[in-house]
């Protein structure tokens, strides 16, 4: 065209195939439009208004605008080269059965006007303005590409179609009117502000979540495919959001928040109250409605601050009837634990209480272990869910204590006594300087004190030392200083007898000090001798709980040690000699471990650290010599040893204010049977087996090996 109107005012433009109109930057009004396929119209910068609808099987190019005024007009081809903008006035409808029918231009719909996307499959690419209605029809399966911030609308699904938004700003603040189906799919955190009605389907899709703030959204379902739909993101908001209909919940999806659903829920994946993913506040949500539990990996997931009965907590109220299985998860806990009597109350029904509810995982805090039983003690038969920290269903039984508190105190144990050592374990026979090394190994079995956490420990160390300096006070006596360093490792054992939960704990690390003896008589070793040392120790800790995080933490401090006795001949023989050596021992243990922080959040320390270990016994020695070896410097000696040890303080751990000791090592009886044998005058080994008993199955068995050279 050459000019505007060049065709007049034509009341029907039929278009052949392959003939063409270019509006060259002129305006043109037709009645209405009949184009065959392989037709072209080029606006070209210039304006085609179209006022009694046609059907164009042919496309649209360049820019311009277009205007339908009135009536239908159907376009049957993708017009993917037409960048222009299209006006849809009032009492007018563009039907589009294809996708790209209008190009990716912007679309005006004024009040009134109607864009019909009629059996179109794909992305709607345009962006929408105007107040006027999108209606899906006839299996139309679009998505929106286009960015609608300007469109107050209505979308309307009709049954059997689909409409899919992707990105928040495609919905504009139109309305939705649903009878068919209308997915959300994101990857990202978006607030549904648009109202959405209608019996058909809400679907949720996309890894990411989509926030309800008010009571805006109801559908006859909702499918919750995959990430998060949260209805209501504070419970302290004025107005609590409520998604009206019935929801399913699939395995890869989750509901959550702080407001309520009016209809039934069946859940197959993650029903999340609150903020328990994230450690926030607590709150309620509400099912008003019936409560569905399917498949293997049905959740709910609770933020509960674990201590007594009035605890706050996450809270689902379910005003139907419950049935099914669903796991029940407890996240972000924290509190110090406490033990309970009801318990924590996390699941309200008011109908039919028939679902079965099972822990997911372990629910702990502080030194305690929380079980979920269904009825109150009170209320047996209330049909409500609670978390307590007993082991019975009916009765509060005393509290439950966790295997991770007798790991810590295996901890402490097994450190007061991985370095601590007696003059026979150095083997004291000297007159000259020498080098010494030992190697001990022993099993420690122990309970706690309630009897609930018994423990084994393997334990290892290494040691050796040697003098530096000799000297005498009188012609007989002598008085060696030495020092030493070792390095230890214990590994420890728990096992809850109540719940049958387990934990492993560890220490590894070193010692160094120095040590003093003190003979009357050095040649013989017989009458007095006194002992003692001064020990730092660093360690490294750890307690690996079962299905909890792995700890770490530091243990270090001085230890020290006073040793005296006294020996008599009683027997002298042919061929060896028997002697009777009363003796005691006081030794003093201040290590201790380093305040620590579980990742859960309970707050862990160490008791029984300055403990006061006295000893007192008797040891009965041979020594001998063959009558071949007379003359020699071989001598052999064999010894019984009987001792009583008490404790002053027995090894704990406080679990946010809750002590957990070990039992038993007050009072302890201790066999020791062993050899040694000088082979030359430089060169000593020993060993003994050493057997402790106390009370509630307290045992310690150590092996120990030694080597000296004297020069």
């Amino acid at each position: 065209m050459i000019t505007h109107h060049a065709l007049g005012q034509t009341g029907l433009l039929n278009m052949q195939s392959h003939t063409g109109l270019d509006l060259n930057g002129n305006r043109q009004t037709l009645g209405s439009l009949a184009a065959m396929a392989d037709s072209v119209i080029n606006l070209n910068g210039g304006e085609l208004t179209i006022s009694n609808g046609g059907q164009t099987d042919g496309t649209f190019t360049g820019q311009g605008k277009l205007i339908l005024s009135g009536d239908t007009l159907t376009f049957n081809q993708n017009s993917s080269h037409f960048t222009g903008t299209t006006e849809i006035e009032s009492g007018a409808t563009a039907r589009l059965t294809k996708p790209q029918g209008l190009g990716q231009g912007t679309i005006n719909i004024a009040d009134a006007g109607t864009l019909n996307l009629d059996s179109a499959k794909g992305t709607l690419f345009n962006s929408l303005n105007g107040s006027g209605d999108t209606v899906l029809t006839q299996g139309a399966d679009m998505y929106l590409g286009g960015n609608n911030t300007g469109y107050s609308g209505t979308f309307t699904t009709h049954t059997g179609t689909t409409l899919t938004a992707t990105e928040k700003n495609q919905l504009g603040t139109a309305t939705i009117s649903n009878s068919g189906t209308f997915a959300i799919d994101t990857t990202g955190l978006w607030t549904l502000d648009n109202s959405v009605s209608g019996s058909g389907t809400l679907v949720k899709q996309g890894t990411g979540t989509v926030q309800l703030e008010s009571d805006n959204v109801s559908a006859g379902l909702t499918r919750i495919e995959n990430g998060l739909l949260l209805i209501g993101g504070e419970q302290g908001s004025a107005t609590l959001a409520n998604l009206t209909g019935n929801v399913t919940i699939g395995e890869d999806g989750a509901l959550g928040g702080y407001g309520s659903v009016t209809g039934n829920v069946t859940n197959r994946g993650n029903l999340i109250m609150g903020h328990a993913l994230t450690g926030g506040g607590h709150g309620q949500f509400t099912i008003d409605g019936d409560y569905i539990g399917s498949g293997n990996d049905s959740t709910i997931i609770f933020n509960t601050t674990l201590d007594g009965d009035n605890s706050s907590t996450d809270m689902l109220r379910i005003t139907g009837d419950t049935d099914g299985k669903s796991k029940v998860m407890v996240m972000s806990a924290r509190g110090d634990g406490a033990q309970t009597s009801d318990g924590i109350k996390l699941i309200d029904v008011q109908g039919s209480s028939k679902a079965q509810f099972s822990l997911s995982g372990r629910a702990i805090a502080g030194a305690y272990e929380y079980f979920l039983y269904q009825g109150g003690i009170a209320t047996p038969t209330d049909g409500d869910w609670y978390l307590r920290s007993s082991l019975s269903s009916l009765n509060p039984d005393p509290s439950v204590y966790r295997p991770e508190a007798g790991g810590y105190m295996a901890n402490m144990a097994a450190a007061g006594n991985l370095f601590s050592l007696r003059l026979s374990d150095r083997e004291g026979r000297a007159e000259n300087s020498s080098l010494w090394l030992r190697q001990e190994g022993s099993r420690n079995k122990h309970r706690d004190s309630t009897g609930q956490l018994r423990t084994a420990t393997n334990s290892y160390v290494v040691q050796g030392g040697g003098e530096v300096l000799a000297t005498q006070f009188t012609d007989t006596d002598r008085f060696g200083l030495g020092i030493m360093m070792a390095f230890g490792q214990a590994d420890s054992k728990v096992h809850s007898q109540k719940t049958g939960y387990k934990a492993n704990s560890s220490i590894d690390g070193y010692s160094t000090g120095v040590y003093g003896t003190w003979y009357q008589d050095a040649k013989t070793l017989n009458g007095a001798y006194v002992d003692s040392w001064v020990q730092y120790s660093w360690l490294d800790a750890e307690v690996n709980g079962q299905d909890v995080a792995k700890e770490s933490y530091d243990i270090d401090g001085f230890s020290a040690s006073v040793e005296a006795g006294y020996r008599l001949p009683v027997y002298q023989g042919l061929n060896g000699d028997v002697f009777i050596t009363p003796q005691g021992q006081i030794s003093w243990n201040g290590i201790t471990a380093d305040d620590h922080r579980e990742a859960g959040g309970t707050r862990v320390s160490s008791s029984g650290h300055d403990n006061v270990q006295t000893r007192l016994g008797v040891k009965v020695s041979r020594d001998g010599v063959s009558d071949k070896d007379k003359g020699t410097d071989k001598l052999f000696t064999v010894y019984a040893e009987a001792n009583w040890l008490h404790n002053s303080q027995q090894a704990g751990a406080v679990l946010d204010g809750t002590e957990v000791k070990q039992s038993g090592s007050r009072n302890v009886g201790e066999l020791k049977l062993g050899a040694e044998g000088q082979l030359n005058s430089h060169l000593n080994l020993w060993t003994n087996v050493a057997q402790q008993m106390g009370d509630n199955g307290y045992s310690d068995t150590a092996v120990t090996l030694g080597v000296k050279y004297r020069f």
